[in-house]
């Protein structure tokens, strides 16, 4: 019997050198995350902004996703207190800049994309702008509200109507690509001699119109449809593009001299664009990039960032980044807090997962001048969903 209990006691130091090994092992196979040396910030009293921005007349404010409800409350707080403080008084969202011209914020829907005219998060945003006056438009050449086809072509017609521009090949075809268009059936519109000659007629009519939103919206048309039937969703040329005419609509706005909060995603916010050492576009510019290049330190770039994500109704986060990344060495040490990071230029570049939703080695100083890291990011709620 002591025999069998030596045994048994060997057997069970065994077991347990071996457990102990195997964590050592996984231990040491682990990836360590990276040291944050950078300047970090509380975002409750958002003081310190007023000397970061001094001599900066543009910010852009990017998202990871536009679904990233915590994201929409944190940029909400920060457009108010540009405004308040620091005497910005526009601000252009990445949508239609045609669908915009009228913004209402009693009727964000009419305008603005649903995920963010329809978000509970934005509700005090947009009851700001009514008892500010702050001056709210957009960017983008595509279409973010919600108006009918029949309306955008006759309005158009008008336009042409009383600059006595000729459109007959318009007239037939508009309505019927915006059709295709909306519902992403492009190949329905195989008439490609019609898509040409309604085309050039828009060109025509571009360098008749003078400019103003009427302009802007005919170039930013054009070019809409040139790009969705040249090339399909989520090729780097369409997004190249888009960016493009963005720019020439956001300068624009910008001529007027005041100060100018843009609100977009992280990819169109960025001062550097990381697709572009993925695939063989590599002349790709995105909005950050050209208008850095244009206005340099009159620019100021703040990207989001999160380490995990959840559902309202959810206990845990879920889309984990690993161990080596950014994100999670914040989490450790700043774990349920949001931070304002900024200095970015004292870290080496690094796996960072969450700012593009691709987990990539990046030098995020070339990215933008601050991050905002929120250690879990809920997702937006909307109106119908809390009645």
């Amino acid at each position: 019997m002591k025999y069998k209990y030596f045994t048994y006691s060997i057997l069970a130091l065994c077991l347990l050198c071996l457990g102990f090994s195997i964590l050592l092992t996984l231990s040491a196979s682990e990836p360590r995350p990276p040291k944050i040396d950078a300047k970090i910030l509380r975002t409750d009293d958002l003081s310190f902004l007023k000397e970061e921005l001094k001599g900066k007349t543009i910010v852009m404010l990017g998202e990871s996703l536009h679904a990233d409800g915590t994201t929409f409350s944190s940029k909400s707080e920060i457009v108010k207190y540009l405004c308040d403080t620091l005497g910005f008084n526009t601000l252009l969202f990445e949508a239609g800049l045609y669908d915009m011209k009228d913004f209402d914020p009693e009727h964000p829907e009419k305008s603005l994309w649903p995920f963010w005219a329809e978000s509970v998060q934005l509700n005090n945003l947009w009851k700001y702008a009514k008892d500010t006056g702050i001056r709210i438009g957009g960017i983008d050449c595509q279409f973010s509200g919600d108006v009918p086809d029949s309306v955008r072509c006759q309005e158009l017609f008008s336009l042409f109507d009383s600059y006595g521009i000729e459109y007959p090949v318009t007239q037939k075809a508009l309505r019927r690509a915006l059709w295709c268009m909306a519902r992403g059936l492009l190949d329905c519109f195989s008439d490609s001699d019609t898509l040409k000659l309604m085309l050039n007629e828009m060109d025509a009519a571009t360098a008749i119109l003078p400019d103003g939103y009427g302009r802007m919206y005919v170039n930013g048309l054009k070019n809409t449809i040139r790009y969705q039937f040249l090339y399909g969703v989520g090729d780097d040329r369409r997004i190249h593009w888009r960016d493009s005419i963005m720019y020439e609509n956001t300068v624009w706005h910008l001529e007027n001299g005041n100060k100018t909060i843009i609100w977009c995603a992280n990819m169109h916010a960025s001062k550097e664009y990381y697709r572009n050492r993925l695939n063989k576009h590599t002349d790709y510019k995105n909005l950050g990039y050209r208008l850095h290049d244009k206005y340099g330190d009159c620019l100021y770039v703040i990207l989001y960032d999160n380490w995990g994500r959840k559902l309202s109704e959810a206990k845990r986060p879920y889309y984990l980044p690993k161990t080596n990344s950014f994100e999670y060495a914040l989490h450790l040490t700043y774990s349920g807090q949001e931070l304002y990071i900024t200095e970015l230029n004292r870290m080496p570049p690094m796996i960072i997962s969450r700012v593009f939703e691709a987990e990539f080695e990046f030098d995020i100083s070339n990215m933008a001048d601050a991050v905002v890291f929120i250690d879990i990011m809920e997702n937006a709620k909307y109106n119908e969903e809390t009645d």
